[in-house]
């Protein structure tokens, strides 16, 4: 294909997707932690086992829709550049890995609190954190594969970038002191999300930016 005078590429393309991944974390996070926050200490006081399911899945819906807000930002950029990429063929596949993402998270301390012991706690953790790490960029991957050549490094750049990225809501959370009102979780999470959207979206928008000059210069 050629490139459109308003195709996006370069430098302006890494950071408008930065941004834009960056928003659509912020509202993802925003949205599921004010509720889900609220949600999770209305359950106080259930038994273990229907505790670690209705967690679950409180979590999986967060998961969706932060995914769902994240995938949909990311698109209003990507279609820009491959326009022949439909808003649901990105944002529905980010939405369902974002919620498998939530469920993978939280396995580990779920099975532990249902007394699971740690020979299989751990080899479950691995696994889990591996998973994890791809979902998002494998779910991305099976589209994108049908658009650019050498696909598979997204997902490659996706589980560096959310490697880094993680530890950003998970150290915010981990320096709110214990005892604190919920309110401050929330905003821990919120802010967190947005810088955690940033450092997510300024690796995989060289990642892009790269995949996006081979179409061009292979045309």
């Amino acid at each position: 294909m050629s490139r459109r005078a308003d195709q996006l590429s370069g430098r302006p393309l890494w950071w408008r997707w930065t941004l834009a991944t960056a928003a659509g974390a912020f509202v993802g996070f925003a949205v599921p932690g004010a509720v889900g926050s609220v949600a999770l200490l209305a359950l106080e006081g259930l038994a273990p086992i229907p505790h670690a399911l209705a967690t679950l899945a409180i979590l999986a819906l967060a998961g969706v829709v932060e995914g769902a807000a994240l995938g949909y930002a990311q698109w209003l950029i990507l279609r820009h550049t491959l326009p022949a990429i439909a808003a649901r063929a990105w944002a529905l596949p980010t939405a369902v890995a974002a919620g498998i993402a939530y469920v993978l998270g939280l396995l580990p301390s779920t099975l532990s609190d249902l007394g699971a012991s740690f020979g299989a706690i751990l080899p479950a953790s691995v696994l889990a954190a591996f998973l994890l790490l791809v979902s998002i960029g494998f779910a991305q991957w099976l589209t994108l594969r049908h658009h650019v050549p050498r696909a598979a490094w997204w997902i490659l750049a996706n589980a560096t970038a959310w490697v880094a990225g993680l530890t950003v809501p998970i150290a915010a959370v981990a320096f709110v002191p214990d005892g604190s009102p919920t309110f401050a979780y929330i905003a821990a999470g919120v802010v967190s999300g947005w810088i955690m959207g940033l450092v997510v979206g300024a690796i995989t928008g060289v990642a892009l930016v790269r995949l996006v000059r081979t179409v061009n210069t292979s045309d």
